[in-house]
């Protein structure tokens, strides 16, 4: 999922990027754009190739595969930690990148409609960050939602999920 959330973001900013290619790809598809042309399109490839590091690191077999999500079938909280931020801003990012590509080739979409997908997308990731935060430390996270105000999302965590201590 990560893989293809960071795939998806950068051909989207390639888009953005490189407008004159979308027919070529999507229509004539003819024009193959490599994983490194997506990640300069982003950031010159600079961040996101570290990103990409990560996850291969992880994802294909290799001497670094054995120690990175698993440690001696250990799990090794800190990678997908790390990763599950990196799709989490993704998820934001993609959001961006799909509002700016509505633009810029002038796509129908209500704008009303667009705005209602942004938000409802907005906000499944802030519940997502909540929930990863609940099940790392349940008791930290309740007093900080109830700090917040966040009365809604605090009876959400504790009607969906029992914690076994």
């Amino acid at each position: 999922m990560l893989r293809q959330s960071l795939e998806l973001s950068w051909l989207l900013k390639y888009f953005i990027n490189n407008p004159e290619s979308v027919n070529d790809w999507v229509i004539k598809r003819n024009l193959e754009i490599t994983p490194k042309e997506r990640r300069k399109a982003n950031d010159n490839n600079s961040n996101s190739r570290e990103i990409y590091s990560d996850l291969s690191k992880i994802v294909h077999s290799n001497s670094n595969s054995f120690w990175g999500s698993c440690i001696g079938g250990i799990h090794n909280s800190w990678v997908t930690d790390k990763l599950f931020g990196h799709l989490l801003m993704l998820i934001h990012n993609i959001t961006e990148y799909f509002e700016e590509i509505v633009l810029l080739f002038n796509i129908s979409v209500s704008n009303g409609e667009l705005t209602k997908k942004k938000e409802v997308t907005i906000n499944n990731i802030g519940l997502s960050i909540y929930e990863t935060s609940f099940f790392l430390d349940p008791d930290s996270t309740i007093n900080k939602l109830k700090e917040l105000g966040e009365d809604d999302v605090v009876k959400y965590l504790e009607d969906s999920y029992e914690i076994i201590e």
